[in-house]
């Protein structure tokens, strides 16, 4: 194997990561919009309470990245990670501690159905990317999950 063809393989694995979880931010944000949820009634987690009625998603992803932005990516990393692993029970962990994190958020009608389509988005996008990495792995990458698995006693 030539060293370019060995580096353009090592360099697709960032750039798919790249598409699992910064363009998974895009694609969560744009669905929903479309979704025409009204956000607004749902004050950012970290809001003071004085800034509440001021402060809403849109307006905080115009200045900076929100930690929600932050949350998602990670939590699609943890899935591909469980996936890679053959480990189900990750994505199961990590819908669990979301729900967790938003318990409060659940009791208004409005914040419930934000989270529900902004998680089941973004469960769906990491589920379907990870599928497509691990298969470009498999046949055309260097095969990092069966070289995990076969490390990981828990993985097998």
């Amino acid at each position: 194997m030539t060293l370019t063809i060995w580096l353009l393989r090592l360099a697709a694995y960032p750039v798919l990561w790249f598409f699992l979880a910064i363009v998974g931010n895009q694609v969560c944000s744009a669905l929903l919009k479309l979704s025409r949820i009204d956000s607004i009634g749902v004050p950012p987690r970290s809001a003071q309470p004085t800034e509440a009625a001021t402060v809403t998603p849109t307006s905080r992803a115009t200045t900076e990245p929100s930690a929600g932005a932050w949350i998602g990516a990670l939590e699609r990393s943890l899935i591909l990670l469980g996936l890679a692993a053959g480990s189900w029970e990750v994505v199961t962990g990590v819908v669990a501690l979301k729900a967790v994190a938003r318990f409060k958020e659940l009791d208004h009608r409005v914040g419930a159905e934000y989270f529900l389509v902004g998680s089941l988005v973004s469960l769906v996008w990491a589920i379907l990317v990870s599928a497509a990495m691990l298969t470009f792995d498999k046949h055309c990458g260097f095969n990092l999950a069966a070289m995990a698995k076969a490390v990981l006693p828990s993985a097998k």
